[in-house]
């Protein structure tokens, strides 16, 4: 690594929020504990799992525990921690991650440099997915239509609200300053639906941010199998709660947010009509329309049989996914069954970043368990 790569990886701070994920966690330090980025970790569990504070033999990971109150909601003890992580950045980039993801290193760099040039204020990349199961890893890339172009760098604001840009910033790295605001403002109120926090935080970054996509792979993540058989309670997708009319007061709040996010960018003398932005997110997360019977009948099936079968040792999962007639395999889209409906393409195995990034996971991934908890002096 050179002197100026150094440099710039010194100047990002990353934010780990979790909750009872101590082999996840051990992991993550194993990834990070070698390279120049100040890492903070902001641990929910009961009991804190490592020693608080500077973490043993790391230059650069700190761990920060935040027990929940009795009787505390896990999303409010989630807002607290990020309220405490958004004050840590005193670098000039930072970024949030969750504790069995990671970025390349190639990506943050050419994502840090642009951001060092003032091309933008947030960037995204290219998504590789992995699951590790019966034993075995299984790679993939994301074929996201995410995209930026001259509307969603200008220096317009009107026009990056009406760009055509997709792709959700959560995974971005930002300049700090854009960051920190930006995270206080998505946890100012509280809010029944646990997608609330991270669309303010998504529509607030891509109306206020200059996003650049860049094409090097940037974000690595865990493809687990999303069943959520066993949540405590359904769901609700956040734009049939946006357009309910029994969260009508709670819509209001919402957007009251999103307006006071606005106006910490925003002077009033620039005579932008914060209202009309901030109810343009109405316009664009409509309510999904109601599904006839058969329709949903059809799906709890689908989802019945996508569980069953995630759980068929791989190589039966491939046979039989060739056995299944077309209308099947487009629900699937491939063998691995894994529940979700994101379509993926096998990783480009020339792209040398990504592929150093896959190595070093695969070999912390199979580490044993007690050489994590020695490394990480547990």
């Amino acid at each position: 690594m050179t002197p100026e790569e150094v440099e710039l990886l010194s100047e990002l701070t990353i934010v780990i929020p979790t909750y009872n994920r101590p082999l996840e966690l051990e992991r993550a330090i194993e990834y990070w504990r070698d390279l120049p980025v100040t890492v903070h970790i902001l641990d929910g569990s009961k009991s804190p799992w490592f020693p608080v504070g500077r973490l043993p033999d790391t230059l650069n990971i700190s761990y920060h525990h935040f027990p929940q109150f009795n009787e505390e909601e896990w999303k409010y003890n989630y807002i607290r921690r990020i309220k405490f992580g958004s004050e840590l950045s005193t670098s000039n980039f930072a970024a949030l991650c969750s504790d069995d993801d990671l970025f390349t290193v190639d990506g943050l760099l050419v994502a840090l440099r642009a951001l060092n040039d003032d091309v933008c204020d947030v960037v995204l990349g290219k998504s590789a997915q992995y699951l590790f199961r019966d034993g075995k890893f299984e790679w993939k890339r994301v074929n996201f239509a995410w995209r930026s172009d001259h509307d969603t760098l200008s220096h317009n604001l009107m026009t990056r609200l009406y760009s055509s840009s997709g792709g959700s910033t959560y995974y971005g790295i930002f300049k700090s300053h854009y960051w920190k605001e930006l995270r206080l403002s998505s946890v100012e109120e509280k809010f029944s639906n646990v997608g609330a926090i991270e669309n303010i935080a998504n529509y607030l970054s891509k109306v206020l941010c200059r996003l650049l996509v860049i094409q090097e792979y940037l974000w690595v993540t865990n493809y687990p199998d999303k069943t959520y058989r066993n949540a405590p309670h359904k769901l609700e997708k956040f734009s049939a709660w946006l357009n309910s009319d029994k969260n009508h007061r709670e819509v209001e709040k919402f957007l009251q947010v999103i307006k006071n996010g606005l106006e910490k960018f925003i002077e009033p003398k620039n005579q932008i009509e914060i209202d009309e932005i901030a109810n343009e997110i109405l316009t664009s997360k409509r309510k999904p329309p109601k599904l006839r019977l058969i329709v949903r009948a059809r799906v709890f099936i689908n989802k019945e049989l996508l569980f069953y079968i995630s759980k068929m040792p791989l190589e039966l999962r491939i046979k039989t996914f060739y056995l299944l007639p077309m209308r099947w395999k487009k629900v699937f889209r491939t063998p691995d069954f894994v529940d979700s409906r994101t379509p993926v393409m096998e990783i480009n195995s020339d792209d040398l970043g990504l592929r150093k990034t896959v190595v070093i996971w695969e070999s912390i991934m199979s580490k044993p368990r007690e050489e994590l908890r020695l490394r990480a002096n547990i």
